[in-house]
């Protein structure tokens, strides 16, 4: 009967010390990971690498670290690294999160950790035909982008914020095309307090003349927006999403509800 109890003794403190194994494990993998993102957040990128390498050493089966790793390396504009890591991560974990940003970067649709977009791809009968480029500032404020055009008969552009309202908001955007010719200004900028633009007007010879309206969804996703010319609606957009949140479509309408151009992004 002694031996017994021993036995048994024995086997629960395996089993006890099995279990404090496995937590530590995850606890040192959650600490690793937490860093990671404090130092993403900072916009320490190189120690945000090391700490997701580390989280990955310690448990190579938690999607989470990869797509940790990816976001530092998409932050530092080494896309192609972030783009293998997502692979590695897939392959590790079987994880449907990595795989869809994974294929949104092939496709040329770039989004931080943030859920800012850096880059966005727009694609007519399967061909891209524009690629725009985001930068933002400290703030978190989009001050520019650059338009590189593949479709016939139109040509590159960009923009870019060259005047701030007092609490620091993009307040004047003007657009160029490549040669550094004016386009065309927007004088008015306004924003919710989550930082996405809600409003643009536009001011010829003193009287307001153009304003956009934008958009969001509860996940914080652009819905769409609506284009007024003089007052009256000129165009309005829908922008479509797939179930796991992916940008997948944009769909301008006349005034009418009539289709007048659609996108589907790859």
């Amino acid at each position: 009967m002694k031996r017994f109890i021993c036995i048994l003794t024995a086997m629960s403190l395996c089993v006890a010390m099995f279990v404090s194994c496995g937590k530590t494990v995850e606890a040192k993998w959650q600490e690793q990971l937490d860093l990671g993102m404090r130092y993403l957040e900072e916009m320490d990128y190189e120690n945000a690498i090391l700490s997701f390498n580390k989280a990955i050493e310690i448990d190579p089966r938690q999607a989470e670290s990869y797509l940790g790793l990816a976001d530092a390396y998409i932050m530092m504009e080494d896309y192609e690294t972030a783009m293998e890591v997502l692979q590695q991560g897939y392959d590790a974990t079987g994880s449907d999160l990595l795989e869809d940003k994974l294929e949104d970067m092939r496709s040329g649709n770039i989004v931080d950790f943030r859920g800012r977009v850096l880059q966005k791809t727009v694609y007519e009968d399967g061909e891209a035909v524009y690629i725009y480029t985001y930068t933002y500032n400290e703030d978190g404020y989009e001050v520019g982008f650059d338009c590189e055009c593949f479709k016939e008969g139109e040509e590159d552009y960009y923009g870019v914020v060259e005047e701030f309202s007092e609490n620091g908001a993009p307040y004047r955007y003007n657009y160029y095309s490549a040669d550094g010719s004016p386009l065309e200004t927007w004088d008015i900028m306004t924003f919710n307090d989550q930082k996405q633009e809600i409003r643009r007007e536009k001011y010829w010879g003193g009287e307001l003349s153009m304003v956009g309206e934008y958009f969001y969804d509860g996940q914080g996703r652009q819905s769409g927006w609506k284009c007024y010319m003089d007052g009256a609606l000129e165009s309005y957009c829908e922008n479509t999403y797939d179930e796991n949140g992916r940008l997948t479509g944009e769909i301008i309408y006349n005034p009418d509800g009539t289709v007048r151009s659609q996108s589907v992004f790859q």
